[in-house]
């Protein structure tokens, strides 16, 4: 089984942004940081917090290790000016920032953290703030469990989370939650449930009139329908959320459906509007220096290239791909990249490499407690092992 690489989106704590539009952000928060550092007092340190805090949500997705620092920055401001909830924010965060990283394990200290100080340190006067920082750590501990393919667990945050948001009227909050549990039930092939749930909250966001929650429910439901084989749905879905992403010049998302409209092409087994539209795609993030983009949308023209049997232009991409993976500590992008080798090996009969490949994948996918990815690791190797056995039988005849 060949592990193409479609995106869902992950709705907690996703960023929207044009390049041009972020850069300036950054300029202009750089600047604000040099007017302000060496000041102290209570204004100092409120106005450092938020310059911080910003700075590192701006480098969250791009660049963790960055935002780590700054939102480190912006944790110790928040302790200056006794605010526990612009503190948890900081923790928050910066458990984002491992969660991009695949580093699940501090991801979930950093949300039990927040937990920790949020019902220790805030006081009930701030109870509409509290339960909206508590449902988004929930959120968040939901999209940990979903990416160990702990389904269940994610499921139980999720609606947990809903159940705040829905409490406090936060409409916003509401619809992240409803497509974070759309997300959980189409992963586990419920796709009329999580049509159910996407379409709820594409209605909501579609009331607010928020464009980059509308983008995301639009192409989550194009991915369901692409699961579903209803390819022309896909794509009518896949379209409209590449002209939102567009039209409010979001660079990153564009990238992204025009990833999955190629992958609809590939099943469909037009290789040749598959390599276009993948080609597009890894145009647009090697523009932004997106390298999380770079590597998956080369992983899917590897993919394609081995399904022309091109192994040599399929093994070059991969490559490609598992080494960004590696230079991101992307856990998750490793253990799809070996596997991917793993079945390029298996295909040219090289399956003492193939082995070698299949069982690197699964050490990963156990560290990080992907049980999905484990079992498709471990019925690759069973295969493997059941052609091995079939080749020595035919050598004996």
């Amino acid at each position: 089984m060949k592990k193409q690489i479609k995106i869902f989106f992950i709705l907690f704590s996703l960023l929207f942004f044009s390049l041009s539009a972020q850069q300036n952000k950054i300029d202009s928060l750089f600047i604000e940081l040099k007017k302000w550092q060496g000041k102290s007092g209570y204004t100092a340190d409120t106005t450092l917090y938020n310059i911080y805090h910003n700075l590192g949500k701006q480098f969250q997705n791009s660049n963790p290790d960055t935002a780590i620092y700054f939102l480190a920055q912006s944790i110790s401001k928040a302790k200056n000016i006794k605010d526990a909830i612009k503190e948890v924010e900081g923790i928050r965060q910066t458990g984002w920032c491992y969660y991009v990283k695949s580093d699940y394990e501090k991801a979930m200290k950093k949300y039990e953290l927040a937990l920790k100080v949020l019902s220790e340190s805030v006081d009930e006067k701030d109870k509409i703030r509290k339960q909206k920082v508590y449902a988004a750590i929930l959120g968040n501990i939901g999209t940990v469990y979903y990416s160990q393919g702990d389904y269940t667990k994610a499921s139980e945050y999720y609606f947990k989370a809903l159940k705040i948001s829905e409490e406090i009227e936060n409409k916003q909050g509401q619809a992240v939650d409803l497509g974070n549990i759309g997300l959980v039930y189409s992963t586990q092939g419920d796709y009329a449930k999580a049509l159910d749930y996407y379409f709820k909250a594409l209605k909501i966001n579609d009331e607010i009139g928020n464009k980059p929650g509308q983008l995301i429910n639009l192409g989550n439901i194009g991915v369901v329908y692409d699961e579903q084989g209803n390819y022309a749905q896909a794509l009518d879905y896949y379209f409209k959320a590449l002209k939102i992403s567009e039209e409010i010049g979001n660079k990153r998302s564009q990238a992204i459906n025009l990833g999955n409209i190629g992958s609809v092409y590939k099943e469909q087994g037009n290789y040749a509007k598959a390599l276009e539209y993948y080609s597009k795609a890894l145009a647009m993030d090697e523009e932004l220096g997106n390298k999380n983009g770079i590597a998956r949308h080369s992983a899917n023209i590897g993919i394609v290239y081995s399904n022309q049997g091109n192994y040599a232009k399929a093994m070059d991409y991969y490559f490609k791909a598992l080494k960004i993976n590696d230079e991101l500590g992307d856990k998750k992008g490793q253990a799809a990249n070996l596997a991917n080798l793993g079945n390029l090996f298996s295909n040219q009969g090289n399956y003492i490499k193939a082995l070698e490949y299949y069982f690197k994948a699964l050490k990963i996918n156990e560290e990080i407690r992907n049980k999905r990815s484990q079992a498709i690791n471990l019925g690759n190797i069973g295969n493997l092992y059941i052609k091995q056995k079939n080749t020595k039988k035919r050598k004996n005849i």
